[in-house]
């Protein structure tokens, strides 16, 4: 219960920056984009989190993972918010954040469900 309210304050706050920037839609495509590819690539997942990795090369993956995306408001919120989480060792609620993103944009008040 504790991680799902931290999650869903993470996911609130996230999407208050990205509200104000106008790239709410975008940033949770994105954060449902990074979810998945996490899912569907579990030795990534497993590096991220690896506490044996140094913050700066989890960082470091991070920044190269958003290199190439088109929206750089939307990579540098990403980066920096995805920097949070690790800085909090919170990086792996990173998928419970992701559900309640897409609850707060669908306007739900259920509680998110755990993977």
């Amino acid at each position: 219960m504790q991680d799902t309210v931290a999650a869903s304050r993470y996911a609130q706050a996230l999407f208050e920056i990205a509200r104000q920037m106008e790239q709410d839609q975008a940033v949770e495509d994105e954060l449902q984009a990074l979810s998945e590819a996490l899912k569907n690539s579990p030795v990534l997942e497993k590096m991220m989190l690896n506490p044996s990795l140094t913050l700066d090369h989890k960082k470091k993956v991070v920044e190269r993972l958003y290199a190439r995306q088109s929206s750089k408001d939307v990579a540098k919120l990403m980066t920096g918010f995805l920097a949070v989480l690790m800085e909090k060792s919170r990086f792996p609620l990173i998928h419970a954040v992701g559900r309640a993103a897409a609850q707060d944009a669908q306007g739900s008040t259920r509680p998110v469900p755990s993977r």
